[in-house]
């Protein structure tokens, strides 16, 4: 009897020290949120302005030169518009909102992939990683809902079907067409430089996959534009005149812009290069890179274009890193350290826009 009051008392006792460390856990991603806001500054899109007059009156297109492609990521105006949340303050409601759950999503979605204790880790590294500035320094953009999109092709990846895995990919063609070729050209490349390290599921279907999907997207979207009869004024039509200007700019603010790419989580990058040294991996990577940079310039947005399109890939090196036994606990301790500490930039021309921010903090909640 004895014995067993023993036994029984030793498992209600590891029992409460699970539930003790999950609630810490939980209670650690939160503070992760919560810092991953305050430090990016909440600020409001600088394009709103135009953004919410397309959102009345899409599928119209704005003839302006800047004000065209606004249209061509239309989840964000569909949900504003079926739950009445058109006015300024409704939307940036909204974008908060998708932008808190999207980054919640990304990180449940890293912690269901990496299946060892370290989960918790790469949860808080993916809430911390810059994809984050990008959300909170602009709320109220489009960037939110391309985000949430990306949430769902990468659960839809890990657990759905091949099928399941198209039609996800579809709902992020019609919403961002052009970053998500970009994104998915690298999280390819990524994959087959960590295929063989990752949980079995991501080696038995390749990420390219989706690229169907997005083509089906966006032609549905055409589709819309043209029964609606408007023709092409998007991204295309006046991205070529300002590629110089903008590339001047960047280089101005090189190692600022070279910094602002990854931040601080340049260090999983840097721990994962150095556990898997070899030219294969780091070939792949500098590809995977190229990609980034090709997109960043011509878009001239910096770095927000570089890290929107590589955040995905970014996750699976988060997986990957808490994945491996070849990169020590001290190393995996001493890369969420740095992530925490290390400052996300997001350039506005020259100028750092996640700056002040008590001052855009409080301008932002009185918007709301």
């Amino acid at each position: 009897m004895g014995r067993l009051r023993s036994c029984t008392l030793a498992s209600v006792s590891r029992f409460r020290g699970v539930i003790g460390s999950g609630i810490v856990n939980i209670a650690l991603v939160v503070l992760a949120l919560f810092w991953a806001v305050a430090r990016s500054g909440t600020g409001v899109y600088p394009a709103l302005d135009w953004y919410l007059p397309i959102v009345a009156k899409w599928p119209e297109r704005s003839t302006a030169e800047f004000e065209g492609y606004l249209s061509d990521s239309p989840l964000g105006i569909i949900l504003a518009n079926a739950l009445g949340a058109e006015s300024e303050q409704g939307f940036l409601i909204l974008s908060f909102i998708t932008s808190v759950a999207s980054l919640i999503g990304l990180a449940v979605w890293v912690a269901l992939q990496v299946e060892t204790v370290e989960k918790w880790r790469g949860a808080r590294l993916a809430v911390l990683a810059p994809v984050g500035a990008v959300l909170f320094t602009w709320i109220g953009s489009y960037d939110a809902f391309t985000v949430a999109s990306w949430a769902i092709v990468l659960f839809a990846w890990s657990y759905g079907s091949r099928l399941v895995f198209i039609l996800s990919g579809a709902l992020l063609g019609f919403q961002h067409f052009e970053h998500a070729v970009f994104g998915v050209v690298i999280l390819t490349i990524v994959w087959f430089a960590l295929k063989d390290c990752l949980p079995i599921r991501f080696s038995q279907r390749n990420p390219a996959w989706v690229l169907i999907g997005l083509i089906a997207g966006r032609l549905v979207l055409e589709a819309i534009f043209r029964m609606s009869g408007e023709s092409g004024n998007g991204r295309s039509e006046w991205i070529i005149s300002f590629i110089v200007e903008w590339n001047k700019t960047g280089l101005n603010i090189a190692p600022q812009l070279l910094w602002s790419l990854f931040a601080g989580s340049w260090i999983v990058v840097f721990l994962l290069i150095l556990s898997r040294w070899n030219k294969r991996f780091i070939l792949y990577f500098a590809a995977a890179f190229s990609v980034g940079m090709v997109a960043l310039l011509a878009s001239g947005d910096r770095p927000r274009v570089f890290i929107l399109v590589f955040f995905p890939a970014f996750l699976l090196m988060i997986v990957a890193l808490f994945s491996s036994g070849d990169i020590s606990l001290r190393e995996k301790r001493m890369a969420e350290i740095i992530v925490w500490m290390a400052p996300p930039l997001i350039f506005w021309g020259k100028e750092v826009a996640n700056t002040n921010v008590i001052d855009l903090g409080t301008m932002l909640i009185q918007r709301m």
